[in-house]
């Protein structure tokens, strides 16, 4: 016989595959406070907060991973668990759900933040009267980040603008801008943006940059100064806000 778990999953890994045809249109009706978990070193546990705000009841199930954005409640590999992992919430009611380290948490670096996911799936819950019916159920799955930070980091997160500096790389048609994150946070932007001859273009779009790395993307722009040409940055902040930034260049 299988289990409760098992056989919800089943249901949910069915139903999945048929919610893309609905994802233009359909919205999630749980969704938590905050687009981020902020997971400080000295605790142990994290309470977020879920709310349904359908006109129905839905069953959630919450499980973390390390990354793997196919991760399921039966291969999820975070070192946190979430608890309750399975839960039905009423109509335009909340949940609680404590995120809790079950691992060493000094295995971690602890010179930069550590980054999790946390994954809650939602399933309409069916009446007893709809059991035999054939319905399609569609299922959907949110994913947000897990940020576990240390202590006694160099400098608070809200000054990580100051420390992220940017490079040309080429020139002409080939030309890229290189983005060093120097500082010990997970940079998540909503765009960066270039200005050139008062023209402002929008070279990315909702990327991130772990600590201590670079990563770099090509600048499609005519005639480009890049001597004068402004680099902007809208990081986001621990509060989901964008906030905008304006580059240094690298010191060679």
């Amino acid at each position: 016989m299988k289990s409760k778990n098992n056989v919800l999953f089943s249901i949910s890994a069915l139903a999945l595959s048929f919610s893309v045809l609905f994802s233009a249109t359909a919205q999630a009706s749980v969704v938590m406070t905050g687009t981020r978990v902020i997971f400080p070193a000295g605790q142990n546990e994290k309470t977020v907060h879920l709310q349904n705000k359908d006109s129905n009841p839905n069953i959630v199930q919450v499980w973390l991973d390390n990354g793997d954005e196919s991760s399921t409640p039966d291969t999820a590999n975070a070192p946190i668990m979430a608890s309750p992992q399975i839960f039905k919430t009423a109509p335009n009611q909340g949940q609680m759900v404590r995120l809790i380290f079950t691992e060493d948490k000094s295995a971690l670096p602890q010179d930069r933040e550590s980054i999790f996911y946390m994954n809650f799936s939602e399933i309409p819950a069916t009446k007893s009267t709809d059991a035999d019916k054939n319905k399609l159920m569609v299922v959907f799955k949110n994913r947000v980040k897990v940020l576990y930070r240390p202590e006694r980091l160099a400098y608070p997160s809200h000054e990580m603008g100051k420390h992220i500096q940017y490079q040309w790389v080429g020139n002409g048609a080939n030309s890229k801008i290189q983005l060093h994150n120097n500082s010990p946070y997970y940079a998540s932007f909503a765009d960066l943006s270039i200005t050139s001859a008062g023209k402002s273009t929008v070279i990315q779009k909702n990327k991130m940059i772990a600590p201590f790395s670079s990563a770099e993307w090509p600048v499609f722009m005519q005639n480009i100064n890049t001597a004068n040409a402004k680099i902007s940055l809208n990081l986001i902040n621990d509060y989901g806000i964008a906030v905008a930034n304006e580059l240094s260049p690298k010191q060679e």
